[in-house]
C-alpha cells in the first residue's frame, strides 16, 4: 500500500508531535536552526513562522522552541510544554503548564506566552539551559506547512550572573540535535563574519562531512563592508568553498532599528524582497531562488516532506522496537502492589519463590541446583558434604581414633627374635617398615639383641659432618641415621610393622593422678572416663562445633544468594532488609538448637557406653595379639625355619616370655589393658561422632524452609504497608515506562494509519 497525500502526511506528523512525545525515544525528521547569538537566528525564525519571538538584550532562547506552522485562513497559536526529562522527585501534575491559546485578537500576547512557557521550564528544572521543549503550534494565511526548532545561540563565554557551565550546556544541547541523522541543519552565518571561522559551520561539517543535511543561511547582507559584496556573492554561489548538496541561502531579517520602529513581520518580508530585487550584486544573480525568507519557507517545506516520506518506514520500525523494549522492561519490573490485598499476594508469591529457590539450593535438586551444575558451580548440598568429609577426616586422624597408631615420635615396644621386648621411639615410617631409635642412651640399655635381629650398623662420622646426640637424618641412600653422641652414628634398618606396638606408658601418669579407693588391680572405670572426656573435649568438641558454624554460614550464603537472585526483590530495599533480617534470625535459631543438640550429644558421649559387639571383638584381639606375636617371633614362626626347635628350647622361650610379663608392675598391666580398652572404644565412639554430628547439620538444612515459612505466616498488614514499598527510582521508572509505552503505541497508531 502507498502513502497518502502530502497534506495528510504533514497533518499526521503534526499530530504525532502535538499529541505524543515520541521524540524523547527516537529521532524524528526535523529542521533545527543553529548559530551564534546575534547571528540573525531569531529574526529568521520570526519571519519563517510569522511569530514574534521573545527578544531581549541578554541570551533569549534557553531551551528548544519548536515552531509547527500550518497554512490557514485565520491566525491561531497554541503554546504548551513538552518535557524531555521531568525534574527528579516531581510528577507530571507537578510540572504541568497550562496550555495557552492565542487568537487573532490577542496575537500581541504571543511573545509573552512563549517567554512564560520557557521560564516555567527553566524555573522547575533549576537549569540555565534545558532540553525540554516549548511547542508553538501556529497557523495563519502567511504560514508555510513547516516545522522548525530554534536552539539557543552558541556562546563562547559566560555573561554576567551566568554559571561557568552555560557554554558547555548549550554546546551539549546543540550536539544532541546535530547528531540526529534525520535533522536538517539550518546553519546561520552573518554576512559580516568570516564563513570559514564560523563555529556552527565547523560543528555541522563534523557530523555531516558529505553536506547532505546542512544548509548554510547567510544573514545581515546589509552589514557587509563596502567592496566585499562580491566575495560574499561568490560564497553564496558555492564558488569559494565546498559544494553543499542543498546549496546556500541568503535572507535579510529585521534589524534592531526595525524592531525599535515596530516594523511588522509582513513589512519586514516586503522590505526583504525589495532589498534583494534592487541591491547589487544580489539583483543580478541569475538564480533568485537563493534569496529571501519566503522562498526559504517553500524550500524547507518541500525538503521536510521528502524527509518524512523517506524516513517513515524506519521510524515505524524503531517505534516498534522501543515499544517492545519498554514492554519487556515493564514485565521484568513487575506491577507495583498498592492495596493491602495486592501486597499480601505479592508477598506470599515472593516468599514462596525465595523458599523454593532455597530448597533447590540446599538440596541440589530442581532449577537452582540444575543451573548450578550447568554453570559448573558447587551446590550447597555438595558444600555441606565437603564440610562433613573434612569433619570426618579430622575425627579419624585424631589421637583418640588412633590410640595404637604408629607414627613418628610415638614411643613403641619392639619384639626382637628371642621374643624380648625392647623400648624405642619411631623416627621414620616408609613402605619398607618402621625405623626405631632403640637406644636408651642415658640408661645404657643393652642393644645387642636388637642389633642381632635387625642388623643396625654403627659407623664413625669420618668425613661426614658430626651431629649432636639423638639427631635423626636421611642419608643420600635414603637410609635413616641417628647420631650416638660418641663420634658414631647408627644406620637404622626397617622393623616389620607387626613387631611394633604402641607403648602404653603415656597412660601411667593419668592412672596415678586419678586413683580411687578401689583395689588397683582392675582397669579403673573412672580413669577410663576421665581419659575419654579429655580426648572428646580436646580433639572432638571443637570440630563438632565448627561443623555447625560452617553449616550456618552455608545457610546464610544460600539465603543471600536466593534473595539476590529474586529479581523483583531488588526494587524493594526495605523488604530485602526485613527478609534478610528475619530469615537470618531463623538461621540463628536453628543454629542455637543444633548447638544444644550437639552439646547434648557430646555430654552423653562423656559417659562411655556401648553395646556394639565391635568393641569386644577389638578388645579381645588387642588383648592377646601382642603376646601371640611375641610367641610367634620367639618360636621362629615369622620366617623360614632352618631347624626345628626342641621341646626344651620351646619351654625356655615360653618361660622367658612369661617372666617378662610377670615382671611388669600392676600399673603397667593396667596401662596396657587401659590402652586396649581406649583403642577399642575410640573406634566405636568415632563411628557415632562422624555420623551423629553431620546428621544434626543436615537437619539444619532440612528444617530451615519450614521454620522460615512459619515465621511469615504471622506477617500482618501493618508489616506489609511498612516493608512492601518500592524504591522511588523504580516507581519513577515504571511510571516513565508506562508513559513511554503509551506514547509509543499512540505514535504507532498515528503513523500506521498513513498506509
Amino acid at each position: 500500500m502507498s502513502l497518502r497525500g502530502n497534506e495528510e502526511i504533514r497533518a499526521f506528523m503534526d499530530k504525532l508531535t502535538a499529541t505524543t512525545n515520541v521524540s524523547k525515544y527516537i529521532d524524528l525528521p526535523m529542521i533545527a536552526v543553529m548559530g551564534d547569538t546575534s547571528s540573525g537566528k531569531s529574526s529568521l525564525l520570526s519571519s519563517l513562522s510569522a511569530v514574534e519571538l521573545p527578544s531581549a538584550s541578554e541570551l533569549t532562547t534557553r531551551c528548544p522552541i519548536m515552531l509547527q506552522m500550518k497554512r490557514a485562513e485565520k491566525k491561531q497559536a497554541i503554546i504548551n510544554v513538552q518535557w524531555k526529562n521531568i525534574p527528579q522527585g516531581k510528577l507530571e501534575k507537578d510540572v504541568e503548564f497550562s496550555t495557552v491559546n492565542i487568537d487573532e485578537a490577542s496575537w500581541d500576547g504571543l511573545p509573552d506566552a512563549i517567554a512564560r512557557a520557557q521560564k516555567h521550564i527553566i524555573d522547575l528544572s533549576g537549569k540555565e539551559v534545558a532540553r525540554d521543549i516549548v511547542r508553538v503550534q501556529v497557523q495563519g494565511p502567511n504560514c508555510e506547512d513547516l516545522t522548525v526548532v530554534d536552539l539557543p545561540g552558541i556562546v563562547r563565554s559566560r555573561g554576567k550572573n551566568e554559571s561557568e557551565n552555560i557554554v558547555g550546556d548549550i554546546k551539549a544541547l546543540i550536539d544532541d540535535y546535530l547528531s540526529n541523522k534525520r535533522c536538517v541543519i539550518l546553519a546561520i552565518v552573518p554576512a559580516n563574519v568570516d564563513f570559514h571561522n564560523s563555529q556552527i559551520m565547523a560543528d555541522a561539517l563534523d557530523v555531516d562531512p558529505d553536506t547532505k543535511r546542512t544548509i548554510p543561511v547567510i544573514t545581515k547582507p546589509d552589514l557587509i563592508d563596502s567592496g566585499a559584496e562580491n566575495d560574499v556573492k561568490e560564497l553564496l554561489l558555492g564558488r569559494k568553498t565546498r559544494d553543499f548538496q542543498m546549496g546556500f541561502h541568503m535572507v535579510k531579517g529585521r534589524g534592531q532599528a526595525d524592531l525599535d520602529r515596530k516594523v511588522t513581520i509582513e513589512e519586514g518580508l516586503r522590505n526583504e524582497e525589495f532589498f534583494f530585487s534592487t541591491t547589487q550584486p544580489w539583483r543580478d544573480v541569475e538564480d533568485q531562488e537563493v534569496f529571501g525568507t519566503t522562498k526559504l519557507r517553500k524550500k524547507l517545506g518541500d525538503l521536510q516532506l521528502g524527509m518524512i516520506r523517506e524516513s517513515l518506514p524506519s521510524i515505524i520500525a524503531e517505534l516498534k522496537e522501543k515499544d517492545e523494549e519498554a514492554s519487556n522492561e515493564l514485565l521484568r519490573l513487575g506491577n507495583i502492589p498498592n492495596s493491602d490485598s495486592e501486597k499480601r499476594v505479592f508477598f506470599r508469591q515472593l516468599v514462596d519463590n525465595i523458599m523454593n529457590r532455597m530448597r533447590e539450593m540446599l538440596t541440589g535438586k530442581g532449577h537452582a541446583g540444575t543451573k548450578a551444575l550447568i554453570q559448573d558451580q558447587q551446590t550447597f548440598a555438595s558444600k555441606l558434604h565437603e564440610e562433613c568429609e573434612n569433619f570426618r577426616e579430622s575425627i579419624r586422624k585424631s589421637k583418640f581414633s588412633n590410640i595404637s597408631s604408629k607414627k613418628v615420635g610415638v614411643d613403641v615396644l619392639v619384639t626382637v627374635n628371642n621374643g624380648e621386648i625392647i623400648k624405642g621411639t619411631i623416627v621414620g615410617c616408609t613402605t619398607d617398615g618402621i625405623f626405631v631409635d632403640y637406644i636408651d642412651r642415658k640408661k645404657g640399655v643393652n642393644r645387642s639383641e636388637f642389633v642381632a635381629t635387625f642388623g643396625a650398623e654403627s659407623h664413625s662420622f669420618g668425613s661426614i659432618r658430626r651431629r649432636k646426640e639423638g639427631e635423626v637424618w636421611v642419608n643420600a641412600k635414603g637410609c635413616f641415621c641417628i647420631s650416638g653422641g660418641d663420634g658414631t652414628h647408627d644406620i637404622l634398618k626397617p622393623v616389620p610393622a607387626d613387631r611394633v606396638r604402641h607403648d602404653p606408658k603415656w597412660i601411667l601418669p593419668r592412672i596415678k593422678r586419678n586413683r580411687t579407693d578401689d583395689l588397683p588391680i582392675f582397669v579403673n572405670q573412672e580413669v577410663f572416663r576421665v581419659i575419654v572426656v579429655h580426648f572428646i573435649d580436646i580433639e572432638w568438641q571443637e570440630p563438632s562445633e565448627k561443623l555447625v558454624s560452617h553449616t550456618k554460614e552455608l545457610l546464610v550464603e544460600a539465603l543471600e544468594k536466593a534473595l539476590t537472585a529474586t529479581e523483583e526483590l531488588r526494587h524493594y530495599p526495605g523488604l530485602y532488609r526485613f527478609l534478610h533480617h528475619r530469615l537470618t534470625e531463623v538461621i540463628s535459631n536453628i543454629e542455637d538448637i543444633a548447638k544444644e543438640q550437639v552439646a547434648h550429644f557430646i555430654d552423653k558421649e562423656r559417659l562411655p557406653y556401648t553395646q556394639d559387639h565391635y568393641l569386644q571383638e577389638i578388645l579381645a584381639k588387642l588383648k592377646f595379639e601382642h603376646v601371640f606375636k611375641q610367641l610367634h617371633v620367639a618360636l621362629g614362626l615369622s620366617g623360614h625355619l632352618k631347624t626345628e626347635m626342641s621341646r626344651e628350647s620351646i619351654q625356655t622361650v615360653l618361660e622367658a616370655i612369661a617372666k617378662q610379663n610377670q615382671e611388669k608392675s600392676i600399673d603397667e598391666h593396667m596401662a596396657e589393658d587401659m590402652q586396649h580398652a581406649l583403642d577399642a572404644y575410640g573406634k566405636v565412639a568415632m563411628k557415632r561422632f562422624i555420623d551423629g554430628i553431620p546428621m544434626q547439620c543436615w537437619n539444619m538444612f532440612r528444617t530451615f524452609p519450614q521454620d522460615a515459612e512459619a515465621v511469615f505466616l504471622d506477617f500482618g498488614d501493618d508489616d506489609l504497608r511498612r516493608h512492601v514499598v518500592p524504591r522511588d527510582d523504580v516507581r519513577r521508572k515504571i511510571h516513565a515506562l508506562e508513559a513511554q509505552e503509551k506514547e509509543l503505541k499512540a505514535g504507532l497508531v498515528i503513523l500506521e494509519s498513513l498506509y
